[in-house]
C-alpha cells in the first residue's frame, strides 16, 4: 500500500548457517552446505538423519476421531490455509497461527498497524512524479495526513479463532501455536461446532460438511466462504500429498466420488452485481466486476472526487483514461501489500484525500475486491509513467511482530486474478511483467531512495509463479555473457539472515526468504554490495535489514552473468560487478531465455540510465508547451547511475516514450485526458532489484551467450592415462591432496577443438588408503561431488562423462596414494555431427545366469560373448552408433576385469569392471555398436554377466548439455529429498526437473549415485518416476561398503525414482549432464 513503513520492519527475519563435516566411512565426499555464510543462506543441518515424520498425519486421524470430524475435511481445510505448514509457529501476516491457519490478532498488533511511528521513514507516494503533485502540498511523501489516517479496526471474532479454539478444547492459546497436535484438535473442534449449528450433527459424510467449511473460512461474504469450500473439496476429489519444511510427510489419498451438500439459500451479497461501464465515475452504477468467473470478486468505487472547491485539478484517487484503446498499453502487474487490513485500505481508498488507489485489493480470505476500473490509472507505484502501464494489485498483510508467511487463499486468488489479468491485456507471464512494488525504479533522482520495498523478503516468488504456471525453466549451469534467473529454493535448507525485527540490529527468527545477497568479491566475507547514489547522501545501504533492497536480488528477477568462480556467480547490478553465493548453480535457472535482448553500451563512454521512459519536450502539442517545459517533465537520467562499457544488462521489447496527460476531474480541463507518444525509443531493463530504462540510441542490442550442446561421438575404447607407465601423464601416484591434469583434445581420436565432454571409465588401483576420486573440468573449482569411492588395496572403476575445459580435465585424490587409469570411449561434439540419445526405461538384455540375451553359461577364463542390441529392448534395428548399459560381474571365480568393446574390432587394453572373488560389481558402460553387436571379455576365471540396457546413440535423439558437477541429492542431510536412510523396499524419489539447471522438460540426466552405510547385501535400482520398476538394477553393494556408480536415466515427471532392495542404505547422487530434445 502507499503508507506502509519502511526502514527496519516487523516482519522480517532469518538466520541460519552450518558446514556439514565430511563422511569418514568409505570416503564420500559430503557437500559443506554452508559454504556461502549463514548470511547468503546456509542451511543448519541436523548431525543425526531422521526418516520423514508421519506425527501430523496421525495428529490429523487423531483428531477426526475426538470430535467426529471426516479426516478428509480437516485435512483438506489445512492444506488450503497453509499447505500443512507449521511455519515453527510464528504468525502469517494476517495473524494466522500453525498448520490449520487459526487466527490471534490483538488489539494493539492492529493499533501498530495504522501508528507508523519511529520505524517510519519517508517513502514516495502513489502517485510519484505526477506533475500534478503540486496540489496536494499538504499530503507528506510519507503517508496521508493526520486526519486521514486509518484508526484501528476493531476485533472481529475472525480474527480470535484460535482463541476461541482454545477455549472449546480447554487449552492455553499458547499450545496451538506451537503445537501441531493442539492447532489440529482447535480446528476440528471449531469444525465439529459449525457443522452442529448448521445440520444437528456430525455426519461421518464428508460431503455433508460443506457449510461447516464454509464458515470455517470466516468472512463475511458468503462469496468468499463458497469460494473457499470449494477449493477445499476440490482437495478432497484429487488428493494431496506433500512432505512439509517440519519434515512431515502427509498424504490425502484421493476421494473423487464424494458429492457436496451445498445450502439451498442464497445470502444476499451473492446476488450479481451490476455491470454496467462508464467512462466517468459521475455515474451512480457500479462498473463491471473484471475477474475470472471462479473468483469471489466484487467491486468497491475507490473515491474520485475534488478536494478543493477551487480547483479541479486537486481530486483523488485516480486518473481516468480509456486504456489500452487510448494507446496507453497496460503491459505490467504491479504486487503490493496493504499494511493494514483489506478493509482499512479499502477504507482508505474510498477517501478521496488519500491521494492513492490500487486496481484491486486481495483479502486473507482469497476474497478479491476492485476498486477501480483497469481502463483507469490507478495511484498505486510512486512513478506515474509505471502507473500509467500497469494494474496495482494489493495484498492483506498488518504489521504483526515477526509475521512472516501469506495464506495460501491469498495467493491462489491473486495467481487467478493476475492470470485472467495478463490473458486480457497480454501481459507476459515473467518478473520483468508480473513485479513487486519493490522492482519499480524512482522516477527521478529526488524519488530515488523513497521507493517501496514491498512485498518484502517474505513473499513466496517461487510459491507465487508456480500457481501462475510460470516458474522459471532454466537450460544449464551460469556462462559468462548468458542470463541468469535467481531462484533459491523456499525450504528450510535456505534461511538467509535478516535484520530489522524491532530494531534495524535486531536479528529476525529463521524462515525462507525470496533473495539472495550480492556481495563486492566471491566470498561469505566480503561486504554486501552498496549502491552509489545511498552511499553519496549518507544513507544505509548494504545492510542485512529487510527494507534494504540494495544488496538483494530476487526470485524471478533475471540478469546477465559478468563472471563465475566456483560456487559464485556474478551478475552485472547496479552498474556494478555484484557477486552471489551460487553452489552449483542451485540458486538460479540460468539460461532462461527470459530477456528479448541484451543490452550493453554502444561506444566507449557509460550511458546513462533513467527511472522513466518519457517522450521528448517536441512530442508534447502547442497547447500543453508549459507542462512540456516544466523541470518535472524533461527527460533527466539518474544522477548518480551509469553502464560502463562491456556491462550488460536483460532488455525487454523496445518502448517509444509516452505521457498520460489528466488535469481535472471528469477530463473536463482543455486540453485533458490526452495521450502523448515521442519517437524516442527506450529499452526498459534490469538495472538493479528494480528496473529502469535506457535510450535505445545510447546501446547496442545482443544475444545472451548460450552453453554448446553436444551430440555424441564414440570411440574404440582407448586407454588414454594410466599413472603406472607414465600414459598421458606422469609417471607417478596421485599423493594425497593431489591433482592431476589430462590433456584429451588432439589426443586418442578426440579432436582438437569442438569438444564439450568426454566420456571415460576411470580406474583407481593400489591405494594405500580408503579415499575418494573425483573428475572435473581443468580451470573450474573442485566441487564437492565424487566420482570414485575405494578402500584400501582394492582396485575399483566407475564411468565418467566430464566437461572439458582447456582442453583438459583434472583428477583429485582426496587422501593416501593412488593409481588413476583412464579409458576414453567416446566424446560430445558441439558441432552437431554427432549422435543424440534416445532414453529408454531400464531393460535387462543380457544375463548368463539365465540365458538371456547370449547362451545360458558363465563367460570363461579369456573367454568372450557377443550381445545383438540392434533390434532388442526397444533398440532400433539400423542407425544406432552406440548403447548405455549397466553391466554387473555376479559369482566371479576369481579376480578378473571385464572389457566391453564393438564387435567385430580388436579389444585393446582397456577394461569396464574389475571385481574380486565372490563379490558383484556393476559400472555404466557407453559402448560403440558395430555389426549391431557389442562384446564382453573376461580376463580369468568364470563369471556370470548382467547387461541391463537405458538408451541408444543414433542420428536422432537428445542432446547433451554439461552441469555441474553438483550434489543433488543426500540422505545423509536431507539435500534433494527427505533426510533419512533408505529402507527395505523403499523408493526414494528425486525431482530435477527445474533445478541445479536442469529444464524441467529434460528427457535424461546423467547421475554419479552413491550407495553408503548399508546394512546389508543389496542393489539399488534408478528408474523414470510414473513407470513401473523392472529387474534392472544400478548398484550392487555388500554392508558396510561405499560403492558409486554412474547412471544415465530417463527423467518423467521431471523426477527419477531410487529403489533399495533391502536393509538401510544411504544415497547420494552428483549431477553432471542431462539432455534434451
Amino acid at each position: 500500500m502507499k503508507h506502509r513503513r519502511s526502514g527496519p520492519r516487523w516482519w522480517l527475519g532469518v538466520t541460519g548457517g552450518l558446514a556439514v563435516g565430511g563422511l569418514v566411512i568409505g570416503m564420500v565426499a559430503q557437500a559443506a552446505l554452508g559454504a556461502g555464510g549463514a548470511g547468503d543462506g546456509s542451511a543448519v543441518v541436523s548431525a543425526s538423519a531422521r526418516q520423514p515424520s508421519h506425527s501430523l498425519q496421525a495428529d490429523f486421524r487423531s483428531a477426526a476421531d475426538e470430535f467426529h470430524v471426516p479426516a478428509s475435511v480437516l485435512m483438506a481445510v489445512s492444506y488450503q490455509m497453509t499447505l500443512w505448514e507449521s511455519h515453527q509457529g510464528r504468525p502469517s501476516v494476517t495473524g494466522n497461527y500453525n498448520v490449520m491457519g487459526l487466527t490471534s490478532v490483538s488489539a494493539s498488533d492492529l493499533e501498530s498497524a495504522s501508528g507508523g511511528g519511529a520505524k517510519s521513514r519517508a517513502e514516495t507516494h502513489g502517485y510519484g512524479d505526477d506533475f500534478k503533485a503540486r496540489h496536494r502540498h499538504s499530503v507528506k511523501a510519507d503517508g496521508p495526513r493526520t486526519s486521514d489516517k486509518n484508526a484501528a479496526p476493531r476485533i472481529t471474532p475472525a480474527m480470535r479463532t484460535l482463541d476461541t479454539a482454545a477455549s472449546v478444547i480447554s487449552a492455553e492459546p499458547k499450545s496451538l501455536r506451537s503445537s501441531m497436535r493442539q492447532s489440529v484438535r482447535g480446528a476440528a473442534a471449531l469444525l465439529a461446532s459449525y457443522e452442529r449449528k448448521s445440520t444437528g450433527s456430525l455426519s461421518s459424510d464428508p460431503g455433508q460438511w460443506y457449510e461447516a467449511v464454509s464458515r470455517y473460512s470466516q468472512s463475511d461474504s458468503s462469496q468468499v466462504a463458497t469460494q473457499f469450500a470449494d477449493r477445499v473439496y476440490a482437495t478432497i476429489r484429487v488428493g494431496a500429498h506433500r512432505v512439509t519444511t517440519d519434515n512431515q510427510e502427509v498424504t490425502l489419498s484421493a476421494d473423487p466420488s464424494v458429492s457436496v451438500r451445498k445450502p439451498v439459500a442464497v445470502s444476499p451479497d451473492l446476488k450479481p452485481v451490476i455491470r454496467q461501464a462508464s467512462f466517468t465515475a459521475s455515474s451512480a452504477a457500479t462498473p463491471a466486476v473484471e475477474c475470472p468467473s471462479t473468483l469471489a470478486c466484487t467491486f468497491t468505487p475507490a473515491a474520485y472526487a475534488l478536494n478543493s472547491s477551487t480547483d479541479q485539478s486537486d481530486y483523488g484517487n485516480y486518473d481516468l483514461a480509456n486504456r489500452p484503446a487510448d494507446g496507453d498499453a497496460i503491459d505490467t502487474i504491479v504486487i503490493h501489500d496493504t499494511e493494514s487490513t483489506a478493509s482499512s485500505a479499502i477504507n482508505s481508498f474510498q477517501k478521496s484525500s488519500t491521494y492513492a488507489s490500487a486496481h484491486y485489493v486481495v483479502g486473507a480470505d482469497g476474497s478479491v475486491t476492485q476498486m477501480v476500473p483497469t481502463k483507469d490509472i490507478a495511484w498505486h507505484a510512486g512513478n506515474k509513467y509505471v502507473n500509467d502501464h500497469s494494474i496495482g494489485v494489493e495484498h492483506e498483510g498488518y504489521a504483526l511482530d515477526y509475521g512472516t508467511w501469506y495464506t495460501e487463499q491469498e495467493y491462489q486468488s491473486s495467481a487467478a486474478l493476475v492470470t485472467y489479468l495478463a490473458k486480457q491485456f497480454g501481459v507476459p507471464l515473467d518478473r520483468e511483467h508480473v513485479i513487486g512494488h519493490d522492482d519499480v525504479p524512482g522516477p527521478l533522482s529526488a524519488y530515488y531512495e523513497g521507493m517501496h520495498w514491498d512485498p518484502g523478503p517474505w513473499w513466496n516468488w517461487s510459491h507465487y509463479l508456480s500457481l501462475l504456471g510460470a516458474s522459471p525453466n532454466g537450460n544449464g549451469m551460469p556462462v559468462v555473457g548468458g542470463e541468469v534467473t535467481i531462484n533459491p529454493p523456499w525450504s528450510s535448507s535456505y534461511e538467509p539472515v535478516l535484520t530489522g525485527c524491532g530494531s534495524s540490529t535486531t536479528t529476525c527468527p529463521a524462515n525462507p526468504a525470496n533473495f539472495v545477497y550480492l556481495r563486492t568479491s566471491p566470498s561469505s566475507t566480503a561486504p554486501l554490495l552498496t549502491d552509489p547514489k545511498f552511499t553519496a547522501d549518507g544513507k544505509p545501504t548494504g545492510t542485512t535489514q529487510g527494507w534494504d533492497w540494495t544488496d538483494k536480488a530476487v526470485v524471478g528477477q533475471t540478469f546477465v552473468v559478468a563472471a563465475v568462480q566456483g560456487d559464485w556467480t556474478a551478475i552485472w547490478y547496479d552498474g556494478q560487478k555484484a557477486w552471489f553465493y551460487n553452489p552449483g548453480g542451485a540458486y538460479t535457472m540460468a539460461n532462461t531465455n527470459t530477456a528479448q535482448h541484451l543490452i550493453t553500451p554502444a561506444g566507449t563512454s557509460a550511458v546513462a540510465v533513467y527511472g522513466r521512459a518519457y517522450p521528448e519536450t517536441s512530442a508534447y502539442p502547442a497547447d500543453l508547451s508549459d507542462v512540456a517545459s516544466s523541470t518535472n517533465q524533461q527527460v533527466t537520467p539518474f544522477d548518480h547511475a551509469t553502464i560502463q562499457p562491456g556491462q550488460s544488462y536483460t532488455a525487454s521489447a523496445a518502448v517509444n516514450g509516452d505521457f498520460y496527460y489528466a488535469e481535472d476531474i471528469n477530463c473536463s480541463g482543455s486540453p485533458d485526458c490526452v495521450f502523448v507518444q515521442g519517437d524516442t525509443t527506450y529499452y526498459p531493463i534490469r538495472y538493479n532489484h528494480r528496473v529502469a530504462y535506457v535510450k535505445a540510441s545510447d546501446v547496442t542490442v545482443t544475444q545472451p551467450v548460450v552453453p554448446p550442446t553436444g551430440t555424441l561421438k564414440p570411440l574404440t575404447p582407448t586407454r588414454i592415462m594410466d599413472t603406472r607407465a607414465g600414459v598421458g601423464v606422469p609417471k607417478a601416484k596421485v599423493g594425497s591432496g593431489g591433482t592431476v591434469t589430462l590433456q584429451v583434445t588432439g589426443k586418442a581420436g578426440v579432436p582438437a577443438s569442438g569438444v564439450t565432454a568426454v566420456v571415460m571409465n576411470v580406474t583407481a588401483t593400489n591405494p594405500t588408503a580408503s579415499s575418494y576420486v573425483t573428475v572435473y573440468p581443468d580451470g573450474t573449482t573442485r566441487t564437492s561431488a565424487s566420482n570414485l569411492n575405494f578402500t584400501a588395496g582394492r582396485t575399483f572403476p566407475n564411468l565418467v562423462v566430464v566437461p572439458v575445459v582447456n582442453g583438459k580435465v583434472d583428477f583429485y585424490n582426496r587422501t593416501g596414494t593412488v593409481d588413476l587409469i583412464a579409458d576414453i570411449s567416446a566424446y560430445y561434439t558441439s558441432d552437431g555431427s554427432g549422435s543424440g540419445l534416445s532414453s529408454l526405461t531400464p531393460t535387462r538384455i543380457m544375463d548368463t545366469r539365465a540365458g538371456v540375451g547370449v547362451p545360458k553359461a558363465k563367460v570363461g577364463s579369456g573367454g568372450t560373448v557377443t550381445l545383438q542390441v540392434t533390434g532388442k529392448a526397444g533398440v532400433p534395428a539400423s542407425g544406432v552408433t552406440a548403447v548405455v548399459m549397466n553391466v554387473t560381474a555376479t559369482n566371479p571365480t576369481a579376480s578378473s576385469y571385464v572389457t566391453v568393446y564393438p564387435d567385430g574390432t580388436t579389444r585393446t587394453s582397456a577394461s569396464n569392471l574389475n571385481f574380486t572373488e565372490g563379490r558383484s560389481f556393476a559400472n555404466l558402460v557407453v559402448v560403440p555398436v558395430v555389426n549391431g553387436k557389442v562384446d564382453f571379455y573376461n580376463r580369468t576365471g568364470s563369471v556370470d554377466l548382467i547387461a541391463d540396457i537405458s538408451g541408444y546413440f543414433s542420428a536422432t535423439g537428445s542432446v547433451e548439455h554439461n552441469a555441474g558437477p553438483v550434489r543433488v541429492m543426500d540422505t545423509r542431510n536431507g539435500t534433494g529429498v527427505r533426510k533419512g536412510t533408505v529402507g527395505s523396499g523403499a523408493t526414494v524419489s528425486l525431482t530435477v526437473g527445474g533445478r541445479n539447471g536442469v529444464p524441467t522438460d529434460a528427457t535424461a540426466v546423467v547421475l554419479n549415485v552413491t550407495a553408503t552405510n548399508p546394512t546389508a547385501n543389496g542393489y539399488v535400482t534408478v528408474y523414470p518416476d510414473g513407470t513401473t520398476r523392472t529387474s534392472a538394477s544400478s548398484l550392487n553393494f555388500t554392508a558396510g561398503e561405499t560403492i558409486p556408480n554412474l547412471v544415465i536415466v530417463p527423467v518423467v515427471n521431471g523426477k527419477v525414482d531410487f529403489y533399495n532392495r533391502t536393509g538401510t542404505v544411504d544415497l547420494i547422487a552428483d549431477l553432471s549432464g542431462y539432455y534434451t530434445d
